[in-house]
């Protein structure tokens, strides 16, 4: 029988390498959004500084720029009893969930005739994992930024990645 504190250090492990496999990019640029309904904003990104997200390898080279275009976002789409656990506010990691809401809206727009859009469900889910972690570590802009938190990180990755995600 294994040690009762076993399953506690083999999560550890896995989240752990989880983490150490992600590359944490960087925020730029400027965007605003306007309030359309309940939990529903209309993005738009700042047309002399617009915002996106720079994707990093592990020796800090940027391999892509994602640069979102006017979309309805909500945020986070986080269920509601899950956002009243600290840390889990639709709007607690806002620049990296802007980048996912984009990335799936520019799937969907590639499905309706619009550009091109092969990156893979997993992929983009840690593009969002990447972009938690590098507002952890660096902020937006080089600040707002909020507490670091590898369980955070890692369960909303797993949560996104899932069925229900």
């Amino acid at each position: 029988m294994p040690a009762p504190n076993h399953a506690r250090k083999r999560f550890r492990r896995t989240r752990d390498r989880f983490i150490n496999s992600l590359n944490t990019g960087r925020f730029l640029g400027h965007f605003r959004l306007q309030w359309i309904g309940p939990d529903l904003f209309e993005y738009a990104p700042d047309p002399d500084d617009p915002f996106r997200y720079e994707r990093r390898d592990s020796q800090g080279n940027v391999i892509e720029i994602i640069q979102p275009e006017a979309m309805t976002t909500d945020g986070g789409s986080i269920p509601r009893l899950a956002q009243s656990l600290p840390g889990y506010s639709p709007w607690e990691y806002g620049p990296a969930y802007l980048i996912h809401d984009w990335e799936f809206e520019a799937h969907d727009r590639a499905r309706n005739g619009g550009p091109p859009f092969d990156k893979s469900f997993e992929a983009v889910n840690r593009t969002l994992a990447e972009g938690i972690l590098t507002l952890m570590r660096h902020g937006y802009l080089d600040y707002a930024r909020p507490a670091i938190s590898k369980d955070r990180v890692f369960s909303i990755y797993n949560a996104v990645n899932s069925e229900i995600g």
